[in-house]
């Protein structure tokens, strides 16, 4: 017994444990390990005094014992990007009431098509290097559609390219769908995986995403919407939850799993914009989310339809939440390349700089040592989330937003609603359905798991009464 003590005291700092009503979800991600069990095992871990388990929490000791995964590393060495990333333009044809883009007012030109054919070219360069087979773009926007041409001249690139090294293209592209039925054909039959933004029902969508005339945009977006379904495109479809449109979550689940059988529905919590507050709009409350969220993945699995939170994919360990750490370089329309596709004033008033480098007229970018050196440390995981036990699957969310949200009271939705969900799926992996589901609808279950300041055993301490405590308990802000 001394040697597994030891052999398992070893690894405390990488072992996480939350309450679920009077029990606890301990979970050791790089031993791919999750157990449900009661408050003497947690203790015996905190103290390297070990009671005699069975079942679930003996595995979950056995495991503890063997190799852990390494930890999820962000890149290192020569700049290797997983894909590139392309803005066509800046300008969209909507006028969404959230949207801190400033897309509707935004005029600017389309990227040069030298500049479009140049930077793939440079990017089949890249996975040269690294000696792989498949040449990736994302398209990015303001709306993508709006310049046609540098779409296609891309694909087209792409694709040639592609064919000469006996390679395989993959396509993505973030789209509102308002376009005419020439272009949607196009997008189905080109784009091999589709994040559709659609808000819902005539009712919520033409609330949130009227056009610059203030008309709505529903019928042409659903129609898009129908045409990806049955086209041969991956759909998946991301929409905006507001305080207004949270309780609806269930039934417009129900609605896109029927009417348009995507792959996956994303539902995304409003972020505060100045956008937003003068539109009336303000962020779900995190509890009603998760909620909503939690029974939504039920209802769509029926569907065989999976609802994604992309913080709280319990599955995968990660090292990066978004392009930032994965060395993906996203080209603007004035040939400035950065790791984000959000506006370089938003980056800068989170104090951070993503700049990665500039491409001349001929496509190809010049991203120096420093650059990359620098965006690389803003990809590191946060010091402050290092306790938390979603750390190795959100990998602290978007850093723009986290950086700014410092700044906001009300900060911690994002975390609290991610530590609820995240909890909720590793409970139905590990089949406690039923647990789940009781966790998603209790609200005081939820608050005692969410506003944790540390879920790490390593920094347990021995308490009086009910035998331990975490120091320090209060909200999460900022994470």
């Amino acid at each position: 017994m001394g040697s597994r003590r030891r052999a398992v005291a070893m690894l405390m700092n990488d072992v996480f444990a939350v309450p679920v009503f009077d029990q606890w979800l301990v979970h050791a991600p790089l031993h791919r390990a999750t157990a449900v069990c009661g408050e003497s095992l947690v203790i015996g871990l905190a103290t390297d005094m070990l009671p005699e388990v069975s079942g679930d929490a003996a595995r979950f000791v056995e495991a503890l014992q063997g190799p852990p995964a390494p930890p999820p590393a962000g890149k290192t060495g020569r700049f290797e990007p997983d894909f590139l990333g392309i803005i066509p333009t800046r300008s969209c044809n909507l006028a969404c009431r959230y949207c801190a883009f400033g897309a509707c007012e935004d005029d600017g030109d389309a990227m040069d098509l030298s500049m479009a054919r140049g930077v793939v070219e440079w990017m089949a360069d890249r996975v040269a290097e690294r000696g792989d087979d498949v040449l990736a773009i994302d398209f990015f926007g303001g709306e993508p559609m709006i310049a046609p041409e540098v779409v296609e001249t891309a694909i087209d690139t792409c694709r040639r390219l592609a064919v000469e090294r006996g390679w395989r293209s993959r396509t993505e592209m973030a789209t509102n769908g308002y376009y005419d039925g020439k272009r949607r054909d196009f997008v189905s039959r080109n784009i091999d995986n589709l994040m559709l933004s659609f808000d819902g029902p005539a009712e919520v969508h033409d609330m949130h995403r009227p056009l610059k005339n203030g008309h709505g945009s529903y019928e042409t977006v659903a129609a898009s919407a129908a045409a990806f379904s049955a086209g041969p495109a991956d759909l998946s479809i991301r929409v905006c939850s507001t305080a207004g449109s949270v309780g609806r979550i269930e039934q417009d689940t129900e609605w896109l799993c029927r009417e348009f059988k995507p792959s996956y529905i994303n539902f995304e919590p409003l972020r505060p914009t100045p956008e937003s507050a003068r539109a009336g709009l303000a962020p779900p409350d995190p509890w009603q989310f998760a909620r909503a969220a939690h029974h939504a993945s039920r209802l769509a699995a029926r569907h065989g339809v999976r609802i994604m939170h992309a913080a709280a994919m319990v599955d995968a360990l990660r090292s990066a939440f978004c392009p930032i750490g994965r060395d993906v370089p996203i080209l603007s329309p004035d040939g400035k390349v950065a790791a984000c596709y959000m506006l370089e004033k938003d980056i800068r008033e989170a104090g951070l700089n993503l700049h990665l480098g500039e491409a001349g007229a001929d496509g190809r970018p010049v991203i120096g040592p420093d650059d990359m050196s620098r965006v690389r440390q803003v990809a590191e995981l946060p010091e402050e989330c290092r306790t938390c036990f979603c750390c190795r699957h959100c990998a602290g969310g978007c850093r723009v937003a986290m950086q700014g949200s410092r700044r906001r009271e009300g900060a911690d939705d994002f975390c609290m609603h991610t530590r609820i969900l995240s909890a909720c799926r590793l409970l139905d992996r590990l089949g406690c359905a039923e647990l789940a589901d009781r966790l998603a609808e209790d609200r005081e279950a939820q608050e005692k798991l969410a506003l944790r300041t540390s879920d790490l055993i390593e920094e347990w301490e021995l308490g009086r009464g009910s035998g331990v405590r975490v120091s320090g308990v209060g909200s999460r802000v900022g994470q």
